[in-house]
């Protein structure tokens, strides 16, 4: 019995921990990580704050999230600006599938975030040449080990940029997401369908808003102004 009660009370302190990470409300104190590898204490410090400004800004996206729900993208942007759209639309049914799988994708990142670990590459590491690589995980039979290889170049960079390279490298590891790139990020040519498993359309909401970013790379290219139906 006395065992029991124990094992309840350190899972309750395990859940409270892992609330404790996401919550904005409160005072972060810890590392979301699971752990550093090879780093120096100055590298730790650097990867923690990045850590810190990823987590924060991860619960704000998943928190604001539901603004971009079909209901209120109606209401707050294809009313207020005047474009015309049918609820049999195929972009509509296109959009409500992408808002639901990016939330998902979203989550899991959140639920997995403290499952990795940070280790830090030398610029000897062939993958880390030419400072062109900020970060990496490694796939095996294809699934992304729970570990973010942290390479030079990722030091120095601005703390937002940092947060934008763990965001995209955790995608890699919880969603088994893709460098797609795709020409739709640049409002070229929208393909709403692969959008989830987009590291790189990921990592750009750790630099914008959610409606900054959807009215940018998304909505305007799924309810243009003046479409006729």
């Amino acid at each position: 019995m006395k065992k029991s009660f124990m094992l309840l009370g350190l899972l309750l302190i395990s859940f409270a921990a892992k609330a404790h990470r996401f919550n904005l409300n409160m005072t972060y104190s810890e590392g979301i990580g699971y752990g550093y590898k090879n780093c120096s204490k100055a590298q730790e410090k650097e990867i923690y704050n990045a850590e810190k400004t990823a987590a924060i800004k991860l619960n704000k996206i998943i928190r604001n999230w539901p603004l971009a729900s079909l209901a209120e993208v109606r209401h707050d942007y294809v009313i207020k600006e005047k474009r015309v759209w049918k609820k049999a639309d195929p972009e509509v049914k296109v959009y409500m599938s992408y808002w639901q799988e990016m939330g998902e994708t979203f989550e899991e990142m959140r639920d997995k975030f403290h499952e990795v670990t940070f280790e830090c590459k030398s610029q000897r590491e062939k993958r880390c040449q030419n400072n062109e690589v900020f970060a990496y995980v490694l796939f095996y039979f294809n699934y992304a080990k729970p570990v973010i290889h942290i390479c030079p170049a990722f030091y120095g960079k601005s703390q937002e940029s940092q947060a934008g390279t763990l965001l995209h490298e955790l995608s890699h590891y919880s969603s088994s997401t893709e460098d797609i790139a795709l020409d739709w990020i640049n409002g070229k040519d929208v393909d709403l369908k692969r959008a989830s498993k987009d590291a790189y359309h990921i990592e750009n909401f750790a630099n914008e808003d959610v409606t900054q970013v959807l009215k940018r790379m998304v909505w305007n290219s799924v309810w243009p102004k003046g479409k006729k139906h």
